[in-house]
């Protein structure tokens, strides 16, 4: 998968984490997180497909 650019809207396949929060998993297995902010982010559940904004990109750390 080519790099992902702020501003690109993504579609995701909501999971739960390890924490018990929803996240979402990129094709080729990266993960996203949601913002704590974001007003959707209650009406997430797992296995849904759902349509993202970047809107911050962080880099793995080893």
């Amino acid at each position: 998968m080519q790099g992902i650019r702020l501003g690109e809207v993504l579609t995701l396949r909501t999971m739960r984490g390890r924490r018990g929060n929803i996240i979402g998993r990129l094709p080729d297995g990266r993960i996203a997180l949601f913002s704590r902010r974001s007003p959707h982010l209650d009406a997430l559940r797992p296995n849904q497909n759902v349509e993202c904004r970047v809107v911050h990109i962080a880099q793995a750390t080893s």
